[in-house]
């Protein structure tokens, strides 16, 4: 499996000796949605169908089959399963419980490569939370995730200049690399929300980010992007909202961010959430913000939603922290 890649014979074989052996037939259910997690499988052969029931009445199902690793997400967050495995054909797998999936973390390279396939598939199925603009106009909130990534770009191949300038401190689209790096996300040091319209959820309305910095990781750079038919609107308020909703998961205690002196709306931003200025350097000023608040700047209701939201992909996302 991929996923084993890198690790050594030995410390692979006292792990897999660890692991129990199952053979499962047609239609067997494997895991149940709803129940208390306490193993985790590695599909060896065999196909199986994951349904999930969402709260609406609605349903997902996708195939799995080898090789995979299933029942992880919950392992992680501790929450009940979120989903239902069913065998579609004869099946076998090895499962293992608690001591065995800490096992499969301390192997060598494990620990990032399922973190990025876990903080993905939880992103994929986050829920979005509904919120509403100042003038009444409903918004879904969602982190952003692999399957935004066309509307991700088409939304800032769209941009006025000055709205690319006043966020890339330059005129022009920005290099495709960067575009890369602002899709690719850890949800721990790297997080992002977007923002869509409820009626067309397929065009992104706006998106809010923060990086924490190396040198300094209670402290997280912040960058926010409104569509032009949206800005003055109050959606920043929204996002800053949102983006301390989400920091204390992670540990981030305040936001700095660098603003254009010509950038009248976001530099009215700080202002609002009591940041804290510094001098402007070469038309550039910087502002200081406490990440709790940030998070005052939205109802306490839908902060508690986005604190939930972000608390579990941070949870799955940063290993290190279990």
């Amino acid at each position: 499996m991929p996923l084993f890649e890198g690790a050594e014979g030995q410390e692979l074989g006292s792990f897999a000796s660890r692991l129990e052996t199952r053979e499962l037939a047609q239609g067997d259910v494997l895991m149940a949605q709803g129940e208390e997690s306490r193993f985790f499988a590695i599909v060896v052969d065999g196909d199986l169908r994951v349904s999930r029931r969402s709260p609406d009445g609605g349903s997902q199902e996708i195939t799995v089959g080898a090789p995979s690793v299933i029942g992880e997400l919950a392992m992680l967050t501790g929450q009940p399963r979120t989903a239902t495995v069913t065998t579609i054909t004869p099946a076998k797998v090895l499962t293992g419980g608690a001591g065995e999936f800490q096992l499969l973390l301390e192997l060598p390279g494990l620990q990032n490569r399922l973190q990025r396939v876990v903080s993905g598939r939880l992103a994929e199925h986050a829920v979005s939370v509904s919120a509403e603009l100042p003038d009444g106009t409903p918004v879904l909130l969602h982190p952003l995730r692999a399957s935004d990534r066309e509307d991700f770009i088409a939304a800032y191949e769209n941009l006025s200049l000055k709205s690319l300038e006043n966020r890339f401190f330059s005129g022009g689209q920005p290099p495709r690399s960067l575009i890369e790096y602002l899709l690719r996300l850890d949800y721990v040091n790297h997080f992002a929300w977007v923002v869509v319209d409820p009626a067309a959820p397929e065009g992104g309305l706006a998106e809010a980010r923060y990086v924490r910095l190396g040198a300094s990781p209670d402290t997280a750079d912040i960058a926010l992007t409104v569509t032009d038919a949206y800005q003055g609107r109050g959606i920043g308020s929204l996002l800053m909202g949102a983006l301390g909703a989400a920091a204390g998961a992670a540990g981030i205690e305040r936001f700095s961010a660098d603003v254009r002196g010509e950038n009248g709306a976001m530099l009215g931003l700080l202002k609002k959430a009591e940041a804290v200025m510094g001098p402007y350097e070469q038309g550039v000023v910087n502002g200081i913000v406490s990440a709790d608040r940030a998070a005052m700047m939205v109802p306490d209701g839908l902060r508690l939603q986005l604190q939930r939201v972000a608390s579990d992909l941070v949870t799955a996302a940063g290993l290190g922290m279990i």
